[in-house]
Order: C-alpha cells, then sequence, then structure tokens
C-alpha cells in the first residue's frame, strides 16, 4: 500500500520564489496547500489552494498535520512601515500551525536582516527571526535571488535596467551583494525542513561580489552585451536623495533604499551550505535566459487571455495560466501556438473545433483561461470579452472566412497534431 504523501504548505506560494517551490515540491512527491492572496480558481494536480492575506487577523487554513511549513509571504508595501504587523501575523501563523499539529515551520528572511539595519524591512525580518528560533523553527537567510523561467521582483527590475542602458553607475566605495539562483534557494528551503535543523538560522547564497560586476555578469550571459561603468561616490548620491525626500520628488527612491545596498555586511555561507549538503549553480549560469518553451508558454497564455477578455495587460494572469499547464500532463505549448496564437479573434476557430471534437486537452486550455480570467479580473467573461463591438463583429468574420482556408491548408494545426 502506497503512503500518503507529504503535505507542504507554503504561503506566498504565487509570488517568484513561491512558483519555484511548489513546482520543486509537486515533483519530488510532495502533496501542497498554496496560501496565497490571489488564489487561480484552477484546480492544479498535487496543490490545494487556501487564501491567505498577511495582514487579515483570521487564522491562516493551515491544513492539519502539515509535515513542513514555508513561510514566504512578506510585506512589500513599504520599506518604512514598523507597525508591528507582519511579526502578528507569523506569530499567529506560527500558532495556528502548531495547534493543528504541524511538524516543522520554515521562515524564509534576508541577509540584510539584523537589528541595526538601515531599511525597515532589515529589521522586521530580524525581530521575526528571534521569534522563529525561540519557537523551535528554522531560519533561511537568503541572498539576491535570481534566474528560473518566472523572474521577478528585484532581479526583473535589475533585468530591466541592463536591458535598457548601456552605461550603469559604479558606487565608490562598491557595495556588495551574494546573489543565488531561485532553485538552489528552494532545494535550500525543502532541506531545511528536517527535523535536525530545529532551532536553527541557515545562509545560503554565493560568496560576496561587487555590485557593478554582477550586473555585468548579467548582462552578459543574459542579453548578450556588455556594460560600461562609471565611478560615482555614494556621499552626494546620499545628499540628493534627502533632498528629494524633503521636496517629496521621486517618492520610490529614499536614503534607506540606498544604504541597505550600501551597507550589506559578507557573511560566510559556507557553514551553512556545508550543513545542507548544498552545491550552487555558479552565478553565470544561474541570471542566463529562461528556456523558449516556457516563453511560447507566456506567448499562449496572453493570447488565451486575451481572447477569453482579460485585456492586453494580463502578464500576471498568464504567469497563472503557464503554472497550470505546465502543472497539466506535460506543460508544453501545443503547435498552434507559434503560428496561430499571436491572432486571438482566430481562437474562436480553434475552440469551437476543439469541443467538437472532443479534444481533452485543448477544451482543458480553455477552461483553464476563462478560471484565471474570472479569478485575476474578479468577474464572468466571454469569449472576446471586454472588445468592441466592431472588434467582435470583425473578429468573427475573419474568424468564419478563415476557417475553411485553415482546413484546406493545415487540416492538423488546431489540434496539437503534426501534419
Amino acid at each position: 500500500m502506497d503512503e500518503p504523501a507529504r503535505v507542504l504548505a507554503v504561503t506566498g506560494a504565487s509570488g517568484y520564489i513561491g512558483r519555484e517551490l511548489v513546482g520543486l515540491a509537486i515533483a519530488n512527491g510532495w502533496a501542497v496547500v498554496s496560501l496565497t492572496r490571489s488564489p487561480t480558481g484552477v484546480e492544479l494536480p498535487g496543490i490545494t489552494q487556501e487564501p491567505y492575506d498577511l495582514l487579515s487577523d483570521e487564522p491562516p487554513s493551515v491544513p492539519e498535520n502539515a509535515d513542513l511549513v514555508i513561510h514566504l509571504a512578506a510585506r512589500t508595501d513599504s520599506d518604512d512601515v514598523e507597525d508591528g504587523r507582519e511579526e502578528a501575523a507569523t506569530a499567529l501563523l506560527m500558532s495556528t500551525a502548531r495547534d493543528r499539529g504541524a511538524k516543522r515551520f520554515v521562515y524564509v528572511s534576508t541577509l540584510s536582516a539584523r537589528s541595526d539595519a538601515p531599511s525597515a524591512y532589515g529589521r522586521v525580518k530580524h525581530a521575526i527571526e528571534r521569534e522563529v528560533l525561540a519557537q523551535k523553527g528554522t531560519v533561511v537567510r537568503l541572498g539576491l535571488v535570481c534566474g528560473g523561467e518566472d523572474e521577478a521582483g528585484l532581479f526583473e527590475r535589475l533585468v530591466g535596467l541592463v536591458q535598457n542602458a548601456r552605461v550603469v553607475p559604479r558606487l565608490v566605495p562598491p557595495p556588495q551583494v551574494q546573489p543565488i539562483f531561485v532553485g538552489d534557494a528552494c532545494e535550500a528551503l525543502m532541506r531545511a525542513g528536517d527535523e535536525r535543523y530545529a532551532g536553527t538560522s541557515l545562509s545560503v547564497a554565493h560568496s560576496p561580489q561587487r555590485f557593478d560586476r554582477f550586473l555585468d555578469t548579467v548582462s552578459r550571459c543574459r542579453l548578450s552585451k556588455r556594460l560600461w561603468t562609471v565611478p560615482i561616490p555614494v556621499a552626494p548620491i546620499r545628499f540628493a536623495l534627502r533632498l528629494a525626500s524633503r521636496t517629496g520628488l521621486f517618492p520610490g527612491l529614499s536614503v534607506a533604499r540606498l544604504d541597505s545596498l550600501t551597507d550589506l555586511r559578507p557573511i560566510d555561507t559556507r557553514p551553512s551550505l556545508g550543513r545542507l549538503g548544498l552545491t550552487l549553480i555558479p552565478v553565470e549560469q544561474a541570471v542566463t535566459r529562461p528556456s523558449s518553451r516556457r516563453r511560447q508558454l507566456l506567448v499562449e497564455g496572453r493570447a488565451m487571455l486575451r481572447y477569453v477578455g482579460l485585456g492586453t495587460d494580463c502578464t500576471l494572469a498568464a504567469r497563472h495560466y503557464v503554472r497550470a499547464v505546465e502543472a497539466h500532463q506535460n506543460g508544453h505549448a501545443f503547435d498552434a501556438a507559434a503560428r496561430g496564437m499571436r491572432w486571438p479573434f482566430l481562437l474562436a476557430v480553434t475552440e469551437r473545433r476543439a469541443r467538437a471534437r472532443g479534444d481533452s486537452e485543448l477544451v482543458w486550455r480553455f477552461d483553464a483561461a476563462f478560471a484565471v480570467a474570472d479569478a485575476m479580473d474578479g468577474r464572468s467573461v466571454d469569449s472576446i470579452g471586454g472588445a468592441s463591438l466592431v472588434r467582435v463583429l470583425g473578429g468573427l468574420v475573419l474568424a468564419g472566412g478563415t476557417e475553411g482556408l485553415w482546413r484546406l491548408l493545415t487540416p492538423n494545426i488546431w489540434t496539437g497534431r503534426r501534419t
């Protein structure tokens, strides 16, 4: 008789690290309970989705007798908020998990966490770490998480920076960063769930390197271009930011954010990596471009979601769609993605023929797109919904007029079979 699957509960499961972590857990036979602010509404094999709001006073939906709870969710609405709400939310999650029989608890922190950190983010993380360790949980401090097929967060912003620039500042004195591949970070989190690490703190990242050299690595390995750097002292930048904060200019920038970068203290991660038995992949490999398979699925997802009426700005929804497809069967984009998916009105033909022929794979993908759109948009949608009347009529005419041509020229394109 097969043993029941181990149960992993994850907060922040829809985030950058969370998406990768869920995929890793499922691949290793875990049953996952995804605690997220934005459940997709799509049934995914091996995943149960439950709503979770970090700042809610309601007890979270932690499953009974979970083998492992990993707390990834973090407050990102402000770098300057220290109101105790995130600390209280973590305490509530830990007490709920304990009352419901959870065996292990892992809190995900940052290498910048310390009591005298320049930013509130680092100070809050440090305060939570102390409480977690006091309750015999495990703390995993991560460096700058990068790479993977679904970049987001700080790494996504850095990629955008080097993509649109030929020259970047080289701060003097140079700040240090300690990157880590998102897949390695997730592997470390799963290994940290072992009971031998209870009550301990683990630091996981590469050795320190200069920030401008890291940007150059991203530019070379991901974008195939070299960056020029211009040395700029930190002091005048700090002075300019102080002036800007007084005038209300550039509200997204602050002295605390600059100091959180320039005041990072190097941490020797070798002892923690040795305890975990973890060998990190090189930074050059970690920051390379995502695979073509994921890009094709994102093209498919955007087209499907535009077709069901979500609109053109559907990047986040497309990522949810890709996760659903990857968890369902082999996760490959079907053949029509490269040719027909870029014109969403043609999908009216695809859907009609798929449902008429009983093509379960394509029908499932259309149903998944409708479910994701419903969950993300908060309203019901119809095929080609959200478009103007002229666009709808034009799309139907074009779809009807092209169906006969497609039958003659490419009879198998819409079924996912090659001729």
